[in-house]
């Protein structure tokens, strides 16, 4: 149920779906649920790949899994236009890939993403909160955020000691401001 609400709050779906660190194919199975032309999963875990071949024998070319380290993988170059983003992000390297993805935004229609609750709420921050930092900044210049729910540790196996929340990051036709990214982060 909590990977089908992650996905419902998605819609609508691009053809292009991207996800990270599919694990054994929870949030997998649900995006496959509504059709995209294709979905693309990457995972540095090599274990990732073996756990999702029965759901790649069943949807075959619609179902893309690369093993690879999504830190360094330009995800904004797969499939076509549109392309979304839906992952529950690894907490130690979730910020990285964000900032990595910020540069590239334009490639994106939406990001749906879960992070540790207090990292989400350094990302969608408003200025003047006390979470209001280098994160929100940048992601407030290219997107339009929103908190979307928390999702209370027991909902995992194993159970982690932090909440997570799932944020919502549309990009903006343009920036906020006509300035460099390298200027903002500064």
């Amino acid at each position: 149920n909590l990977t089908d609400k992650i996905v419902k709050n998605s819609e609508p779906i691009c053809p292009t779906v991207i996800e990270i660190g599919p694990g054994p194919g929870a949030l997998t199975r649900s995006i496959l649920k509504k059709k995209p032309a294709v979905l693309y999963t990457i995972d540095k875990d090599k274990q990732s790949e073996k756990m999702l071949s029965d759901l790649k024998n069943i949807f075959k070319e619609r179902l893309i899994i690369i093993t690879d380290d999504a830190l360094h993988y330009p995800i904004w170059k797969l499939g076509e236009a549109p392309r979304q983003v839906i992952a529950n992000l690894p907490y130690n390297t979730g910020t990285k890939m964000l900032t990595l993805w910020l540069k590239h935004i334009q490639h994106f229609d939406l990001l749906t993403l879960m992070f540790q609750k207090e990292v989400a709420d350094r990302i969608i921050a408003k200025q003047g909160s006390k979470n209001y930092g280098r994160l929100s900044i940048i992601t407030n210049w290219l997107t339009e955020s929103k908190k979307l729910f928390d999702i209370p540790s027991d909902a995992f196996t194993p159970k982690p000691k932090v909440t997570s929340t799932v944020i919502q990051l549309k990009p903006l036709r343009k920036p906020l401001y006509d300035v460099s990214f390298e200027a903002i982060e500064k």
